[in-house]
């Protein structure tokens, strides 16, 4: 069955975003409600997920931000809370939505990037 990339926009939607995250990062408390208050919290919010079927697999967050560089305001796209529901892993499924999301912000115009990390997350 072929993946289905979509972006959530309803509060339902979004919830079913919080629930691939709460699966990525469940060593962390709370993490559906950090998700769900994040995505209040920036206005230029957008949530995009990675579904087979009924299942959602991948999410990637994306912000929509200024960056200034010196004088010049640039467009900025900031990915946040990707992950994939631990079940799916090893599969490429955050790559290839990832990849998809980029095309799309390149697509808009927008010609900045920038990952938001977690300290400490990844211990390799």
């Amino acid at each position: 069955m072929p993946f289905r990339i979509w972006e959530a926009k309803t509060r339902d939607e979004l919830r079913r975003a919080s629930g691939v995250a709460a699966s990525a990062y469940s060593s962390y408390d709370d993490t559906q409600d950090s998700f769900l208050n994040a995505t209040k919290r920036h206005s230029g919010w957008r949530s995009f997920l990675l579904s087979d079927g009924d299942q959602d697999l991948s999410h990637v967050g994306v912000v929509d931000l200024s960056i200034r560089i010196g004088a010049a305001l640039f467009p900025c796209a900031g990915l946040a809370w990707i992950g994939t529901d631990k079940r799916h892993l090893k599969r490429g499924l955050a790559r290839h939505l990832i990849q998809t999301v980029l095309d799309r912000i390149e697509g808009e115009g927008v010609p900045l990037g920038m990952l938001f990390g977690i300290p400490d997350f990844y211990h390799k």
